[in-house]
């Protein structure tokens, strides 16, 4: 043994391992120490498993002591889950779904919450702490921490009823957004600009949305001997009525304008009817939403350039089926859409479009994500007759001609260590 230990010395890696070896029973000596206050705190504090994308959980582990705030929802006393969805004035809603687990088992909750479209950060972040709080009362009673709590409510004329104020712009909202970019450096600048105008209304019955906007991205290379210019300008206006017909069926109308120079459209018009149903509730949309949509099609449009076919425009009829699917639980969060359309007048122009985003939690500390998107592509009629130079080919100025389109990506996340994580801790 005393052979063995000088001879590993000898090396880096010899002395890193003779290093851990001596220094295991003091990490193993630490580890029990901290073994022994934690269960001295399980017994005292609930433990607590938030899940909740919309949330600043460092502010909420900061600001909500009273509890143990754990990082695998199997070890958790409660699991807290917050889904969120924007509202009809583009606000949002938030559902806060509480599950009471080992000596909690069968006492569970959900109420929601709305905010506003104005509500800032810190607003937001204040009013869920304060309902997730509110949430965890009723276990909270099962335990000592109790006999240290008390309730409060403000008299604010809470017996009056409420009584609804005029609202002038009867409930439309809009939103005017604008955005630019600049990148500049010796031999390349990028210029984008992009400026849009939104107009939502909703009722229990009907809804209204458009958007409005242009993009345009200028991109300017410098050689030696010569200056590459690539210009994209896109513009669109889109529009949709919608018809509730119960808690399963929708139906609406809906047109467009598109103008795009790298798809060589220089007008695009179309419009047409749609029906929706929907497989659940639509109160149910804010945890799990699977629907099918039927739509038509029709309208005309106008090239640039002269067409592989050569046409310099088309009128275009068309139909298309969607089935979305949605889900948002515990175990994870999965976005999946399925599309399919077709020219009604040429059955060769079709277009078939996969997509998924889906993050699921495999076992305790083991996570996946993955996202993908696959076309198959035989619908465009657009490209033009030319062919491309190497300028548009390498800034991507012009679409190409393409029989699919696919994009994948992925990833594993595993995490282990100390279930509890309280502390909150921002220095460098």
């Amino acid at each position: 043994m005393v052979h063995f230990v000088k001879h590993i010395s000898h090396s880096f890696t010899g002395k890193f391992v003779l290093l851990s070896l001596l220094f295991l029973p003091i990490f193993s000596l630490a580890q029990d120490i901290d073994s022994t206050k934690s269960e001295t705190t399980e017994n005292e504090l609930i433990k607590v498993f938030i899940n909740c994308s919309s949330c600043d959980m460092p502010y909420l582990q900061q600001e909500i002591k009273w509890v143990n705030h754990v990082r695998d929802q199997d070890v958790a006393d409660v699991q807290v889950f917050v889904a969120a969805q924007t509202t009809a004035s583009m606000g949002r809603i938030f559902e806060l779904s509480f599950t009471g687990q080992t000596r909690f088992d069968g006492i569970n909750n959900t109420f929601s919450f709305t905010t506003e479209s104005i509500t800032t950060a810190d607003e937001l972040r204040n009013k869920l702490k304060k309902n997730i709080e509110l949430g965890l009362v009723p276990y909270i009673a099962h335990t000592g921490i109790l006999d240290n709590m008390s309730l409060m409510v403000r008299d604010s004329g809470l017996q009056k009823k409420a009584v609804p104020k005029d609202d002038p712009w009867n409930k439309w909202i809009f939103d005017v957004n604008s955005q630019t970019n600049l990148n500049q450096e010796q031999s390349f600048s990028n210029f984008l600009f992009q400026l849009g105008l939104e107009a939502d209304r909703a009722t229990e019955e009907w809804k209204f949305r458009s958007n409005s906007g242009i993009n345009m991205n200028t991109r300017t290379i410098y050689t030696d001997t010569d200056t590459i210019v690539s210009i994209n300008q896109r513009s669109w206006s889109n529009g949709t009525v919608v018809k509730s017909l119960g808690n399963h069926w929708s139906a609406g109308l809906a047109g467009s304008f598109y103008s795009n120079t790298f798809q060589n459209l220089k007008e695009s018009f179309s419009g047409g009817p749609a029906i929706e149903y929907s497989f659940f509730p639509y109160s149910q949309v804010m945890k799990r939403e699977i629907t099918l949509a039927y739509r038509l099609n029709f309208g005309m449009q106008n090239y640039f350039e002269e067409t592989i076919f050569e046409k310099m425009a088309d009128k275009i009829s068309s139909h298309s089926l969607n089935l979305g699917v949605r889900y948002i639980q515990p175990w994870g969060t999965t976005y999946a859409r399925v599309s399919g359309s077709h020219f009604l007048n040429n059955l060769e122009y079709r277009r078939l479009t996969v997509s998924n985003w889906t993050s699921v939690r495999i076992f305790k500390g083991l996570s996946m994500r993955l996202n993908a998107q696959f076309s198959l592509i035989r619908d465009q009629i657009f490209l033009p007759r030319r062919e491309a130079t190497e300028a548009e080919i390498f800034l991507r100025q012009r679409s190409l001609a393409t029989s699919y389109d696919l994009y994948l990506g992925g990833g594993l996340n595993y995490k282990f260590g100390s279930i509890y994580n309280n502390v909150v801790n921002t220095r460098l």
